[in-house]
């Protein structure tokens, strides 16, 4: 491509912008990203200015018949500059479509995630409060001694012969008392869960 001088591309920049961020409009639907597609477009179309080889990796003077058939489009456009822009201006769109709406499947896949995640954890709290409740229904229900020792085992975390040594029991009627609290627990859960 043979160099451009400031003012051709001055000229060229001039001529082609508005109709250049109309196409890229007409792609993405949002002026200031088509807007960012035509400045970039033409900023790498002016670092490449006069770069022999810069389009294709071939250098211009190489006759087309010697060049593979996809990449003689390549030459041709170069040839001229505003349809070089055009297809610049289109591919940068089609790159960002296809990224943005890569974004947006992951965007809407983290979303939706979350809203699962927030249904199941009010699901669990209101499940986990209700839980509570019968529980402490159940404890309430039990003679006071048993929920004593069941309470101390559980909630204070005391050992069997801790809680025989509290309560002046033994160790063998606090196992058999914390059997019979776990036995009527595990019925109320398999029954609630159902």
């Amino acid at each position: 491509m043979p160099k451009i001088s400031s003012s051709e591309f001055s000229r060229l920049f001039s001529e082609n912008k508005d109709r250049l961020v109309a196409l890229a409009n007409s792609y993405v639907h949002d002026t200031h990203v088509a807007e960012d597609i035509v400045a970039d477009a033409f900023t790498k179309f002016w670092d490449r200015r006069g770069s022999a080889d810069a389009f294709g990796g071939f250098p211009v003077s190489i006759g087309s018949a010697a060049l593979p058939l996809h990449k003689m489009h390549v030459l041709q456009s170069v040839a001229e500059p505003q349809m070089y822009l055009y297809s610049m201006v289109r591919n940068r769109c089609l790159n960002y479509l296809r990224d943005h709406a890569t974004h947006q499947r992951i965007l809407d896949e983290r979303l939706r995630i979350d809203i699962e995640t927030l249904e199941n954890e009010v699901s669990e709290t209101m499940v986990g409060k209700e839980m509570e409740r019968e529980l402490s229904r159940y404890l309430d229900s039990l003679p006071r001694a048993r929920r004593e020792i069941f309470c101390a085992s559980r909630f204070d975390g005391l050992s069997h012969n801790e809680i025989a040594a509290k309560y002046g029991y033994s160790a063998r009627k606090i196992r058999r008392e914390i059997g019979r609290v776990l036995e009527e627990l595990r019925e109320i859960l398999s029954a609630w869960s159902q």
